[in-house]
């Protein structure tokens, strides 16, 4: 029997290609994301290892709390400590010429190794910080740039400020601050604008010739009292240590999203190998019951086909490995272009484990696809050795199988309603994989159903051999539900994820539509605009409707210096949603609700305003709708001033428009105007709208890994069911049936294979996709149901395209095969 598996296996090497390279790419898909996480902890490591390296000592409080003011004082009176980087941080909302962008405010780096001062110095004042040079580039932020600051305090209220920038600090070496919108301020401009008063950190450098740990124990003894509870006192070995700690669960969390992915390719891998084994062991039923007819028993028959499924699964596992590490080789290269200003150059490292769990998982996987059909085979009787050659197998699902598939359907469905009725994302993801577990217990009544469906287009189209291509693709109901399903899985999986991208993407942008109507406003803290730059902002490609905001200064309840803007129907126009400042009209002032805490009003108070010709008394609307502190109708602002100046300019994109490319068109076209600043939601949008396209299509890249294995298994079953249809293809020859003919059927049946997958995985795929953001935004937005028609259709596309191409090599076979030969008898 041993020998007779080694014969087998040689024999049948060329058959066994196709499962082997579905084997090969989920086997590389596993361990391409065990090699990834293992280089990214790697890189961590030796970033946070570095970043603490200069420091004998580090200081931190527990989380979300502060070191005391006075713990630097004492830090510093401590024997062995040289110099002490106390670190005071919070965050901030900075303007600049791509939009409002976040920030972190923070104390300045100790300059040395890790940080230097490029350009200027360090800030002395409480108006001047330093930024790093990476980020001033990417903004076109030069020394002497005033910008507009606004800062979170403790307390959630913001205090606003225009820093000066006095300094451009090199960063690149320094993991903390490199590429990153960092604002490096004096510790009491922090204090100012933030309320904080304590250190988020100290970082201790010990004098030449101190011991790290003597160091250490000596400033845990001195700040014993002034510590709060939690604080921690590390030598910087041990504090990077705990850092990569965390970092390491940070990094196990990604690998564990794609293992995911990893697990859904050898999900599809072991139906397409369990789909070859069924059809290869099907195909030596006669050599099977002949070898029981000499006197080899039942077990004997079920080793020696496992041992070809070990050995089967052994090769191609190994050679999956190699290909994975390969592939974890090549994306740590391409990540460190990506993320190279983020973490520095990647670090490609491979453990033990990474070779070893792809190595046994694959093995494992193929194993357990290759039971059934094996258990099935080593069930035929001798006498079968004795019969005619079985036809081809039409038996569907038994009943409790179809009844188990439809009762799931039923409970996944419902569950999937419930979900999205406000239940909860985990409650719709539970219907969903219900359902779909019945969808593929029904597959050999629907698969079939659906192919009839679909199929009734070339049937008709192409007469006699489409009518025929349409029968072999439904004569064996097993194997073209396990066919099917396999690419089934991949395009509901793709499908659901763009439906739910682009859903979700839709009913944010409706949101920012009725809470933020404003695409893009203009404006300079340096003083009203010129003519020539709206005209230039007119000009820009992308813009829909511009519309100049007039304004003035004027006095309120007597005191001066407040500018008040005027809104006319111009400014109505360009709003997403005018029904935002609906309350604004003659005699009434939209007030900001940061300009009314100041103030001190509220809805229904009055104010009184004195312009430079006219005064009005005006009552107060509470509202954040445009942005401006104080906004009056023009009429107002005209009655008050005749002649007012053009402070900003209100911009709605044209539709269809991309946010940050006319962004970025405007920040280029303004580039001469000094101290300009963009605000809007246009911002907003396009810094969703491009991480949700960089998630989408990262989802769609590791998804489309399953879509191909699948496409896999559609050439290897085409290839097998071409041997065994040999006798049926050369009778339709020798009735005159052309070779181009006979490969147009196998084109055709591929085709419809790929198509039964592409109508129900888009189907199921649509319905999880918005059963799924209704579930997860159903409560906090109003959800809409976008499907990306585009994507679909390409996936269709390249899908039956891919199908086939993938019935070439089949229907080659099929084609040299001489009809005399054929028909000869086994």
């Amino acid at each position: 029997m041993l020998q007779l598996t080694f014969a087998s296996l040689r024999t049948q090497a060329r058959r066994l290609i196709a499962p082997g390279l579905a084997i090969i790419l989920g086997v590389a898909f596993v361990a391409a994301t065990l090699t990834l996480g293992s280089s990214l902890t790697d890189t961590l490591r030796q970033q946070v290892a570095g970043q603490y390296a200069p420091f004998a000592t580090v200081v931190r409080p527990s989380l979300g709390d502060h070191l005391p003011a006075t713990s630097l004082a004492a830090a510093r009176g401590t024997t062995g400590v040289d110099q002490v980087e106390a670190t005071r941080a919070g965050t901030a909302m900075i303007a600049t010429r791509r939009g409002e962008e976040f920030a972190t405010l923070t104390t300045a780096p100790i300059l040395g190794a890790a940080s230097t001062a490029a350009e200027g110095r360090l800030p002395a004042a409480t108006d001047e910080i330093a930024i790093p040079t990476t980020w001033a580039t990417a903004n076109r932020i030069r020394l002497g740039t005033d910008l507009p600051v606004t800062a979170y305090g403790s307390d959630g209220q913001t205090n606003s400020a225009s820093l000066r920038v006095v300094g451009l600090i090199d960063t690149s070496d320094d993991s903390r601050y490199a590429g990153s919108a960092t604002l490096f301020a004096t510790p009491s401009a922090v204090t100012k604008l933030t309320d904080l008063t304590g250190w988020t950190q100290l970082a201790i450098t010990a004098t030449p010739g101190s011991d790290a740990e003597t160091v250490t124990a000596a400033v845990r003894t001195a700040l014993s009292d002034t510590l709060p509870k939690g604080a921690t006192v590390r030598t910087g070995t041990a504090q990077a240590d705990a850092e990569i700690d965390d970092l390491a669960r940070g990094t196990s969390a990604l690998t564990g999203v794609l293992s995911g992915f990893a697990a859904i390719a050898l999900f599809v891998a072991a139906i397409v190998i369990a789909n070859t084994f069924s059809i290869l062991l099907a195909r030596r039923t006669r050599e099977t019951a002949l070898l029981r007819a000499v006197g080899a028993t039942k077990s004997q028959v079920t080793r020696s086909a496992l041992l070809e499924a070990l050995l089967t699964g052994a090769v191609f596992t190994a050679l999956g490995t190699l290909a994975g590490v390969g592939l974890g080789w090549v994306l740590t290269r391409v990540s460190s272009g990506f993320l190279g200003s983020a973490i520095g150059e990647m670090v490609f490292s491979v453990t033990p484990r990474d070779i070893l769990i792809p190595l046994v998982v694959g093995i494992v996987v193929v194993i357990l696809a290759a039971l059934r059909p094996v258990r099935r085979a080593s069930a035929v009787a001798p006498l079968a050795a004795l019969r005619p050659a079985p036809g081809r197998d039409s038996r569907t699902a038994g009943r409790m199988k179809l009844l188990a598939g439809a009762a799931l359907i039923a409970i996944g469905g419902g569950a999937l309603v419930l979900g999205m009725q406000g239940s909860g994302l985990v409650i719709g993801m539970a219907g969903g994989l219900l359902s779909f577990l019945g969808v593929m217990l029904i597959g050999t009544i629907l698969v079939p159903a659906v192919a009839r469906v679909v199929g009734i287009v070339p049937a008709r189209l192409f007469g006699t051999p489409g009518r025929l291509a349409l029968g072999n693709a439904v004569a064996n109901p097993r194997r073209a539900a396990a066919t099917a399903s396999a690419l089934l899985v991949g395009i509901t999986l793709v499908t659901m994820t763009a439906v739910a991208a682009r859903s979700a993407q839709s009913s944010v942008d409706a949101a920012l539509d009725q809470h933020l109507s404003i695409d893009a406003s203009i404006a300079s803290t340096a003083g009203p605009l010129s003519e020539r730059t709206v005209q230039q902002l007119r000009d820009v490609d992308g813009v829909g409707v511009l519309a100049p905001i007039p304004g003035a200064e004027v006095k309120v309840d007597g005191e001066g210096g407040q500018v008040v803007v005027g809104i006319g129907a111009d400014a109505r126009s360009a709003l997403r949603n005018p029904a935002l400042v609906s309350s604004l009209r003659d005699g009434v002032a939209l007030v900001s609700s940061e300009a009314a805490a100041e103030a001190g009003v509220t809805n229904g108070d009055t104010l009184a305003l004195q312009g430079p010709t006219g005064a009005r008394t005006v009552k107060v609307s509470i509202s954040d709708a445009l942005g401006y502190p104080l906004s009056v109708t023009e009429s107002d602002l005209r009655a008050m001033t005749p002649q007012p100046d053009t402070r900003g300019v209100i911009i709605r994109l044209a539709d269809g428009a991309d946010g940050q490319a006319v962004l970025d068109r405007i920040s280029t076209a303004t580039a001469d105007v000094p101290s300009i600043t963009i605000g809007g939601s246009a911002s907003e949008r396009a810094q969703l709208t491009e991480a949700l396209d960089i998630v989408l299509y990262v989802v769609l890249g590791l998804l489309g890994i399953s879509v191909l294995i699948a496409l896999v298994g559609i050439a290897n079953t085409l290839s097998l069911s071409v041997i065994e249809r040999t006798q049926e293809s050369a009778l339709l020859r020798a009735l005159g049936t052309t070779r181009g003919q006979l490969r147009g059927m196998l084109a055709i049946e591929a085709a419809v294979l790929a198509a039964v997958g592409v109508v129900v995985g888009s189907a199921l795929g649509v319905a999880y996709g918005w059963a799924g953001t209704r579930s997860a935004l159903g409560s906090a937005l109003d959800t809409q149901l976008t499907i990306p028609w585009t994507i679909i259709g390409g996936v269709a596309l390249v899908a039956i395209t891919a199908a086939v191409l993938a019935s070439v090599l089949p229907a080659r076979r099929a084609t040299r095969v001489a009809p005399a030969q054929a028909l000869a008898a086994d």
